[in-house]
């Protein structure tokens, strides 16, 4: 299954060590160990613009949409 990672590291989990770099690699390994090909990586993790914020979550969630199509079931 191909996936994309999403990256967003709010400010209380930053100060608890938790780096955008930290989120990324989790999410690879659970990709890994579950058997998905990360495809796309949306990374937030920089974008204080709320704008850029909807536009990377519509690109998301059309990717998602054209997958499901690709892949019924």
């Amino acid at each position: 299954m191909n996936v994309g990672i999403w990256i967003r590291v709010s400010t209380e989990d930053q100060a608890r060590g938790e780096s955008p770099r930290n989120h990324e690699a989790r999410a690879r390994m659970y990709a890994e160990i579950k058997g998905w090909q990360v495809v796309e990586i949306y990374d937030l993790s920089e974008v204080a613009d709320k704008s850029i914020d909807r536009r990377i979550f519509t690109d998301a969630f059309s990717a998602a949409e054209r997958a499901k199509g690709e892949n019924p079931g």
